[in-house]
């Protein structure tokens, strides 16, 4: 005759039973899905810069680090929801939505970016951003050395506005009469004027 045994579950059944219970896809029967930002994000020198990661249920927390020659140099550790600062970089949080932003970024901040999701479920994810040099400032032409076909603007207009030249009359009578001078009939020192040959010989 057998005699059946109740089942009992074993301390590593129950261990799982319970992270399935208190789960937080379990209860809201949703995955988290991650999606951040894929392509590299590249910006020149002193220009902002971000990275997002969303989830479909709430971060429980989130960790980055910046991965440096095989290891990873942590920035933010187990944040929550709210807003976080370190170094040149701010972490905002809210909700399924993780936002890193910098506001002038720097070629130390350039690289790799590890990033430890926590929501429903776990997720790592990697995001990358290159920093360039500033683009070169337009050249500007110095107008020293120029030659001008048209008097400048300028110049115009004062010359349309200059006063017209006042005229001046002149009197005669301010003048007197001079004689004419004698025409010689010869040239030379010994030149007889014209008007002594007119008398009587």
């Amino acid at each position: 005759m057998r005699i059946s045994t109740p089942f009992l579950p074993t301390p590593l059944t129950l261990w799982a039973l319970l992270l399935i219970a208190v789960s937080p896809s379990a209860q809201t029967g949703k995955w988290d899905d991650p999606a951040c930002t894929k392509d590299v994000v590249s910006v020149s020198r002193g220009q902002p810069a971000v990275m997002t990661c969303n989830i479909s249920n709430p971060f429980s927390f989130v960790n980055i680090c910046m991965m440096d020659s095989g290891d990873c140099r942590p920035i933010f550790r187990v944040v929550t929801q709210g807003d976080f600062v370190q170094d040149r970089w701010k972490l905002c949080i809210r909700g399924g939505v993780a936002r890193l932003e910098t506001e002038e970024a720097q070629d130390t901040q350039a690289g790799r970016y590890k990033w430890l999701l926590v929501g429903g479920q776990k997720s790592i994810v990697f995001t990358t951003l290159s920093v360039s040099e500033p683009p070169e400032p337009p050249l500007k032409l110095s107008s020293w050395g120029r030659c001008f076909v048209h008097p400048p603007p300028q110049l115009l207009v004062r010359a349309s506005r200059a006063r017209p030249p006042s005229v001046v009359s002149v009197n005669p009578a301010h003048f007197p009469a001079r004689s004419p001078a004698p025409v010689s009939l010869a040239t030379g020192c010994c030149a007889v004027p014209l008007w002594a040959s007119w008398g009587p010989h």
